[in-house]
Parts: C-alpha cells; structure tokens; sequence
C-alpha cells in the first residue's frame, strides 16, 4: 500500500473514531435516560466496525500512529481505567485520583475467579487483584459491576463480595484488606457508575428530578448480614419508574 493510500486511511480512521467518541460525550450530555441507554452501544458499534474495518487495512507504523494519535483524546472523554486482575502500586493509584481517572472492577467476577487465580497464580496476586479498597484509600473513584455475560449480573454478589472479599469456594477472605464497607459498596456500583457513564445529573441516586431505576428487596439491605445479600429476594423492579417486574 502506497504513502498517500496509507495516510489517507490514517486520517479517516481518526476522524472516524474522534466523530464516534466526541458524539458519544456530547450526546450524553444532558441527555434524557432513554437516549442515554441508546447512544453508547450505538457508538461502540460504530467505533468497533470503524476499527476493525479499516486499521486491518493500514497494518505497522500506521496502525500504530493511529492508536497513539486516538488515545489521548479517548482519555479525556472516557476518563476511565480497568483494574481487575492488576498489580497496581499505591504510586499510579494516587495519580489516577489526581487526573480524575476512574477504576472499574467486578467484585462478583473476582469472587467467582479467587481460587483459581490462588491455583494458577499465587495468593500474594490474588490478594492484591480487583483492589478496590486501596483505590477509595487513595482519592479513586471506583465503580463495581458485574462484567455480565461473564458472569451472573447479581449486583448483591457483587456487593456481598466487595465487603467481605469471600470467594465461591467458602467464607475466608482472599485480601481482607482490600474489603470495603456496605456504604461504600453500594455507592460503587449506583452513583460513582452513574459518574462512570456522565448521566450522575439524571441517575445514579434516589432524588426528585431523577429517573426511577430501583429494586425493591424482599428484606433489609441493611440489617442482612453480608454473607446472606445474595439470597435477598428481589420484590420488585423499576425502570424509569415503570414497573418491569414484579415477584409472584
């Protein structure tokens, strides 16, 4: 492929991808719920066919250009870092929080993979993965989720996880230390990822003005020991405060 073809593929794959993520900031932006839920899949399909259509075609040092020219202006609209099976030092930790980049982690993921990565790894690894309570020790904002289809999208695994760091084989911890309150689990994974996705103006939290996304739990989030979340029933589930499901 000749320079000129080359360039050309290089430039229009940038303002491809550039287009693709400004519109995704842009659009969010004070958008309603429904918009909101629609745009980010559309942009990562678009982004996804851009990408795989055309940076085949540059191949070496023009691939390569593309991704370094990309990265900086993805970071500034998707401030966002994923750090689940990472050895990240208290160092880079405190410069994420300074930056304001976020942390993603799967709590349920972590309490379903612990031993195995005890078996393949070590334990000092395991202790050390998924660590979100050195990322709020350190000014991070961390968000939870399930990392579905991976695993089950059970947000109260989720949580029971992140307090107690217990694993899928039984109740010892795997990196006690790297356990989080009930508080700061449930804001993890409800206000810090409505952050995550710039929509905290109009979800993320119970406020007038805000859309109604809530479960309804058969019993006390509260007063239920952490070990027993994941058995709560869920009574009820609203979505933009229309009922979507309903127990019995």
């Amino acid at each position: 492929m000749g320079i000129a073809n080359s360039a050309f593929w290089a430039v229009f794959t940038i303002g491809c991808l550039f287009v693709g993520v400004l519109a995704d900031r842009l659009l969010l932006r004070g958008a309603g719920p429904r918009r909101a839920r629609l745009v980010p899949g559309a942009v990562v399909l678009l982004l996804s066919a851009v990408g795989m259509a055309l940076l085949p075609r540059l191949g070496g040092l023009p691939a390569l250009l593309v991704i370094l020219v990309l990265l900086p202006w993805y970071g500034l609209f998707m401030p966002l870092a994923q750090a689940a099976i990472a050895d990240i030092a208290p160092d880079a930790l405190r410069t994420m929080a300074g930056l304001g980049i976020g942390a993603s982690m799967n709590p349920g993921l972590r309490w379903l993979a612990s031993d195995m990565m005890v078996r393949m790894l070590d334990t000092d690894h395991a202790e050390r993965a998924f660590p979100l309570r050195s990322a709020l020790s350190a000014g991070v904002r961390a968000t939870t989720g399930s990392d579905a289809p991976c695993v089950e999208p059970d947000w109260l695994r989720g949580i029971s996880s992140a307090v107690l760091r217990d694993t899928r084989g039984g109740p010892s911890p795997v990196g006690p230390a790297e356990r989080v309150t009930l508080a700061e689990a449930v804001r993890s994974c409800t206000a810090t990822a409505a952050w995550q996705d710039h929509a905290e103006s109009w979800k993320g939290t119970l406020e007038p003005g805000k859309v109604a996304d809530l479960c309804v739990l058969g019993g006390s989030l509260l007063r239920t020991p952490p070990a027993e979340l994941p058995e709560l029933p869920v009574d009820m589930t609203l979505v933009e405060g229309e009922v979507v499901y309903r127990a019995g």
